[in-house]
C-alpha cells in the first residue's frame, strides 16, 4: 500500500483539530512514515511530543512506525512490541487498515527473524483482515510475503499457490510494480525445482512489467537469469541474446559491478561456443572494469576463462599464468589454495617441455603448505590457552556474582529489619528518592526500582510491569546512571541510607 494511501486512512480517524502542536505532530509523524532510512525515521518519532493527548488513530500509526524501523535495523525484540501495541491499538478501535498493515510488518519481522511458523500465523490473521476490508494492494503484498516464507520452508506448492494468489490480485488492480516482483517470485520458485520452461515463462512477463517501469537495475537480473537458464538448457543463442540485454541495462542503471558480471557471463558463453577469441575479448572488457572499480571477484572469474582459453588453444604457458593470477585473487578473498588445477597444468606444460615453471609451481604449493602448517599451530596454541583463559575468567564471575549476591542478600535483611521484615513495604515516594539527584527518576523508572529491590529476577519483574525483559534492563541502566551506582548491589545501599 502506498504512503498516500496509508495517510489517507489514518487521517479518517484523526479527531478534528486547530491546534498548530498537534498539527506539526501529525506532520513528523507522515515524515518519520515515509522516511526509508529506518535511523532517520527513528530520530524524527523521537522528536514528537507526548501522544497521550492525541487520538488512537495516530498513536496507532505511531507504533506502527517504531515497530517497522526497529524490524529494518534487525531490533526483532523491539520491532515486534511496538507492532503489537499498534495492533492492540487497531482491534480496540476498529482500525482494520492499520491492522493489516502492521500484521503484515509483523510477519516480515518474524519472517527476517527465522520464525517461519509464526509468521505464517500473523499473516494469516492479517490476510483476514484485508480480505474482509477489500485491502486488495495490501492483500497481494501479503500473499505474496506468505509465498516467500514457504520457499524458504522448501514448501514449493505452497510457495507456488500464494505467489500465484498474489500476482491474480496485482493484475486484477493493474499494479504493475507488484505484477513485475509477482512473475519473478514464481520464476524464482520453478528455477528452483527445475522447471525450466515455466521459469523463462515468469521471468519474460516479469521482465515485460520491469521495462513498462523503466526498472533497469531489476531488469538487469531478469535478463541475466534468464540467460543462465537458457546456457543449462544449452541454448547458448538464446542466452547471449539475454546475457547482452542484461549488461544493456546495467549500463543504463550505471551499475559497474553489473556491467562487469553480465561481460563475463557473455565471455562464458562465447567460450562454450567455442569462439575463443570473442571469449577473450569480453573477458579482457571485464577485466578493465574490474581493475578500474575494484571488483576481485569479477576479475577472478575473467582470469578462469582466460585460462581456459588457454588451454583450449594450447598455451599452456599462458594458461598457468592465468591460472596463478587466479589463485592469487582467489587467496585474497577466500585463501583457499586449487592444488588440482595446478597439477593439471604440470602435465601438461610437462608434455610442452616447460619443466621450470612447473618446478617453481611446486616450490610455491610447498611454500604455501609449510606456511598453512604454521598457522594451524599458532592457531591451536591460541585456542588452547583462550580456553585456560576463559575457563578462568568464568570462575573468577562467577565467585564475584556469588558474592554480589550475599552482599545484597545482606542489604535485604537490613531494608527488612528497618521496615518490618517486608522489603516491598517499603514507603520512599518517588519525591524522596529524587531528592538531591541531578537527574530525577521517571514514574517508571520509580515503579522499575521498587520491584528491583526485592528478590524478583528481571524476568520476573519485566513480567509484573508487563514489559521485555530488555526493557527491565534499560530502565535498569539509566535507575543505576541517575543514582550514580554501577549495579543492584549499590542501588539497595542508595535506598538504604535514604530510608
Amino acid at each position: 500500500m502506498s504512503p498516500l494511501k496509508f495517510k489517507i486512512a489514518s487521517l479518517i480517524f484523526i479527531w478534528a483539530t486547530c491546534s498548530y502542536g498537534q498539527e506539526s505532530n501529525i506532520d513528523l509523524l507522515d515524515s518519520a512514515y515515509d522516511e526509508n532510512n529506518p535511523h532517520k525515521s527513528l530520530l524524527i518519532l523521537k522528536s514528537i511530543e507526548s501522544l497521550s493527548s492525541y487520538s488512537d488513530s495516530l498513536r496507532g500509526k505511531y507504533w506502527l512506525t517504531k515497530g517497522i524501523a526497529y524490524g529494518k535495523l534487525g531490533v526483532e525484540d523491539s520491532a515486534l512490541y511496538f507492532l503489537d501495541q499498534s495492533i492492540i491499538i487497531s482491534n480496540s478501535n476498529g482500525y482494520n487498515y492499520l491492522r493489516a498493515r502492521a500484521g503484515n510488518a509483523k510477519g516480515l519481522t518474524l519472517f527476517h527473524a527465522g520464525r517461519y511458523e509464526e509468521a505464517i500465523q500473523t499473516y494469516q490473521a492479517a490476510l483476514v483482515v484485508a480480505e474482509e476490508n477489500e485491502f486488495h494492494e495490501e492483500e497481494s503484498t501479503i500473499l505474496g510475503n506468505m509465498g516467500g516464507v514457504y520457499f524458504q520452508m522448501d514448501d514449493y506448492p505452497s510457495a507456488i499457490k500464494y505467489s500465484q494468489a498474489s500476482l491474480d490480485i496485482a493484475i486484477e488492480i493493474d499494479d504493475t510494480d507488484d505484477i513485475a516482483y509477482g512473475n519473478l517470485r514464481l520464476a524464482v520458485v520453478y528455477e528452483e525445482i527445475d522447471s525450466l520452461e515455466l521459469s523463462i515463462f515468469y521471468n519474460t512477463k516479469a521482465s515485460k512489467s520491469a521495462e513498462s517501469l523503466g526498472n533497469y537495475v531489476l531488469l538487469t537480473y531478469i535478463e541475466k537469469t534468464l540467460g543462465n537458464i537458457h546456457k543449462k538448457l544449452s541454448r547458448l543463442d538464446s542466452a547471449l541474446y539475454h546475457h547482452e540485454k542484461a549488461r544493456e541495462f546495467a549500463i543504463l542503471a550505471g551499475e559497474q559491478e553489473n556491467i562487469a558480471s553480465t561481460t563475463i557471463e557473455i565471455a562464458r558463453v562465447y567460450l562454450d561456443m567455442n569462439q575463443l577469441d570473442m571469449a577473450e575479448r569480453e573477458a579482457l572488457n571485464n577485466l578493465k572494469v574490474s581493475n578500474a572499480n575494484s571488483y576481485p571477484l569479477q576479475a577472478k572469474l575473467a582470469h578462469d576463462v582466460l585460462y581456459q582459453i588457454a588451454v583450449k588453444r594450447g598455451d599452456y604457458q599462458t594458461a598457468l599464468n592465468e591460472r596463478n593470477e587466479y589463485l592469487t585473487i582467489n587467496d585474497s578473498l577466500n585463501a583457499v589454495e586449487t592444488k588440482e588445477r595446478i597439477a593439471e597444468l604440470e602435465i601438461k606444460y610437462e608434455t610442452a617441455k616447460k619443466e621450470k615453471e612447473i618446478i617453481e609451481a611446486n616450490a610455491e604449493i610447498e611454500r604455501k603448505e609449510r606456511f598453512q602448517q604454521f598457522l594451524y599451530i599458532i592457531i591451536v596454541t591460541i585456542l588452547v590457552f583462550s580456553t585456560i583463559g576463559i575457563l578462568l575468567l568464568v570462575q573468577r564471575f562467577r565467585l564475584k556474582k556469588a558474592l554480589l549476591f550475599q552482599e545484597i542478600d545482606t542489604l535485604r535483611a537490613q531494608i527488612n529489619s528497618i521496615f518490618g521484615g517486608e522489603t516491598k513495604k517499603l514507603n520512599l515516594s518517588l519525591e524522596q528518592i529524587n531528592d538531591g539527584l541531578f537527574k530525577p527518576l521517571s514514574e517508571r523508572e520509580y515503579e522499575i526500582l521498587t520491584e528491583a529491590i526485592s528478590d524478583k529476577t528481571n524476568g520476573e519483574i519485566a513480567e509484573t510491569v508487563f514489559v521485555s525483559v530488555n526493557t527491565v534492563k534499560t530502565h535498569l541502566k539509566n535507575i543505576y546512571m541517575k543514582l550514580g551506582v554501577s549495579n543492584r548491589k549499590e542501588a539497595l545501599e542508595v535506598i538504604l541510607a535514604k530510608s
